[in-house]
Order: structure tokens, then sequence, then C-alpha cells
């Protein structure tokens, strides 16, 4: 009995020390695949950040209209270092949101190696090259935002995820086709799957 008991602790204690390392790893793995093909904003992203709404309602002018408010306040923000650092910012958020739902996941998980191989999986994926280097582009701030209105909506707070939607819509009318889906699918599986 006091062999078994033995082999038992040695197995948490190893399981214990092997939960940091894993998650280490995976966030290694984001690095590595991010760093391999991020780049500045191009000219067509940074046009992106000046689009507003001096000459009328227009699509993706809600960036834009925002930095203009923010230059009169004295703000320099319609430059190329302030556009490319919003867009580092907005990357390295994207990022560390990714790294707190894989630790989730792999807590709910029990730190199981399907788990873990299946993060390892995504964060070396095509998806997170294309997010690096698609870096000045609106995607990374609707998946943001997709994935902020999917908490609201779990946590109880369907109207305000409804509102941050449609703000959204307002930076990138892709969220009709991106984020609208997963919404009506959380909302779906919060009434009739509890």
């Amino acid at each position: 009995m006091d062999h078994r008991f033995k082999d038992l602790a040695k197995t948490i204690y190893f399981r214990k020390a092997i939960n940091p390392l894993s998650f280490l790893l995976l966030a290694w793995a984001l690095f590595i695949t991010a760093t391999r093909a991020i780049r500045s904003p191009n000219d067509f992203a940074e046009a992106l950040w000046l689009l507003d709404y001096r000459f009328g309602f227009i699509k993706r002018g809600l960036i834009g209209s925002l930095i203009s408010i923010l230059n009169q306040f004295g703000f320099e923000l319609k430059n190329e270092r302030a556009i490319a650092e919003f867009s580092f910012i907005i990357f390295f958020v994207f990022c560390l949101i990714l790294m707190a739902i894989s630790w989730c996941i792999l807590k709910k998980a029990s730190w199981g190696k399907d788990a873990f191989l299946v993060l390892a999986v995504f964060l070396t994926s095509p998806f997170i090259v294309m997010s690096a280097h698609l870096v000045g582009y609106f995607d990374n701030i609707i998946i943001l935002t997709t994935i902020g209105s999917i908490l609201l909506i779990l946590r109880g707070y369907p109207w305000y995820a409804g509102f941050l939607t449609g703000i959204a819509v307002l930076i990138h009318e892709s969220v009709i086709l991106i984020g609208v889906p997963l919404l009506v699918l959380t909302i779906y599986i919060y009434i009739y799957c509890p």
C-alpha cells in the first residue's frame, strides 16, 4: 500500500510540474510562429487607419474618426509610426488573449495531452501566420471583439455583446461573416445546452 501511495505522489508531483512547462511550450510555439511572419503594416493597411467620417458615413471609418478626434486633442497619431505601434499592440493583446484561452482549455481538460496537441496545432497553424502577416489590418480587432462578445454572452450580458458587435461592424463589416455566426451559435448553446 505504501508503494502505491509513493507512485501516486510522484505522478501528482510530475503532473503539477509539467503543467506550467506545457503552457510555456505553447507560448513559445506561438511566439516562434508569429515572429516568422510578422511585419509592419503596408500602405493599404495604414490607409485603413486614416479613413474617417469627414465626408460622410463610410464603412471602416470608425477607427480613423477616433484617431482624428485624438489628433484634435494634441495626440499625433496620423503617421506611419503611430499606426505601426497601435497595430503591434493590438496583435500582442490578440496573442495574450489566445494564450489565456489556451490556459483555460488546458485547465478544463485537466492538462490532457489531447488538449495540448490540439492547441499546439492551432497556435502553430497558418491562421497565426496570417494574423501576424496582416498586422495593421482590422482582422485582429474583429477577432478580439468577437471573443469579447462571446464572453459577454457566456457571462449573461447578451445586450452588451450586441452593442460590442455593433461597434465591430463599424470597424469592419466582415464581422457579419466572421463574428455574428459564432455569436448566434454561442447564444444557442447558452440557451439550449446549459
